[in-house]
């Protein structure tokens, strides 16, 4: 049987390779050309930057064309990960202290160090709201109170530094539950399983803030961490720091 012949035009020539172009076609029929894949950036970050760093991270991938891991905990949790080898490029506190255990490891650069904020601690009382006030936490009735747990968490030690400070650690110790993280807490007590909480403003606005001069500051630092391009890394600690990233910082409760 004799396959019939026929000419193609220059235009319909033409809409075939746009239409291959089009379809991620190159070289023939018999290969397929695939986008690359984007370049990812792993970011371990203190709970407290939960709400901000979720909003932040689509607005820089978009900008900078990278694709953005975060990894929530304690700060002190994540920089013992980090000391011993955990995979993650950015590093970023909700304490410098913790930044500086992992400089001093060797397993971040101190020269990418940067402190872009300032942390807030906030007191949940549902059924006070805006009116709660430290002194409520003597109430026989408030039974159960959460805060992150103090050897790991800034927020915890934080929230044990404020209430020492008030002279109510020793009436409100026996009624604490301890969260694994600052987020663990906020959840704790926005699911009812206790009365109050001491959390981060970031996580819950709304609530009363603490005069900040009842417990050291609590100053957020960020750290490149592990191998890789060290370029892609200290650009997003410079977001981060910089003028787009302070201004959603600021809206998170963050002081500057």
């Amino acid at each position: 049987m004799r396959v019939p012949s026929f000419k193609s035009s220059p235009a319909s020539s033409a809409m075939v390779v746009l239409s291959l172009a089009a379809s991620g076609w190159a070289g023939g029929a018999l290969g397929c050309k695939k986008s690359e894949p984007l370049p990812s950036l792993r970011v371990a970050a203190a709970a407290d930057l939960r709400p901000l760093l979720t909003e932040l991270a689509p607005l820089y991938e978009q900008k900078n064309h990278v694709h953005v891991e975060l990894v929530f905990g304690a700060s002190g949790t994540l920089a013992k990960q980090i000391a011993e080898g955990a995979p993650y490029d950015v590093f970023a506190s909700a304490s410098e202290g913790f930044v500086d255990e992992v400089v001093h490891s060797g397993a971040c650069d101190a020269a990418t160090r940067a402190r872009f904020a300032e942390g807030q601690l906030a007191l949940v009382i549902p059924a006070k709201g805006a009116a709660a006030t430290l002194d409520d936490l003597a109430d026989p009735s408030v039974r159960r109170i959460a805060i992150a747990q103090p050897q790991h968490a800034p927020y915890g030690q934080a929230a044990k530094e404020a209430l020492v400070a008030k002279k109510l650690w020793a009436v409100v110790e026996p009624r604490l539950v301890y969260a694994d993280n600052v987020g663990h807490a906020h959840t704790l007590v926005k699911d009812g399983h206790v009365d109050a909480a001491l959390v981060a403003a970031s996580l819950a606005p709304e609530a009363p803030r603490l005069p900040v001069s009842l417990h050291a500051p609590l100053r957020q630092a960020a750290v490149a961490c592990g191998k890789g391009d060290p370029a892609r890394k200290q650009a997003f600690i410079a977001y981060l720091a910089g003028p787009e990233g302070q201004a959603l910082l600021l809206r998170h409760a963050f002081r500057p």
